[in-house]
């Protein structure tokens, strides 16, 4: 287990998830002090997914 996926098992609930009516956008709240955190994880299951292809 890659330190980036212990960091995301952490990462605190989600607060609130939201998608446009276009279907291209996602927002997903979190708390402002667990933002940057949040980031780096959502990227990161996203490239890894794509990587895994």
């Amino acid at each position: 287990m890659s330190s980036v996926e212990s960091d995301c098992k952490s990462l605190p609930i989600v607060k609130m998830i939201d998608q446009g009516s276009s279907e291209l956008n996602v927002i997903v709240g979190v708390n402002e002090e667990d933002f940057e955190q949040a980031i780096r994880c959502i990227y990161d299951m996203f490239v890894n997914a794509v990587e895994a292809k």
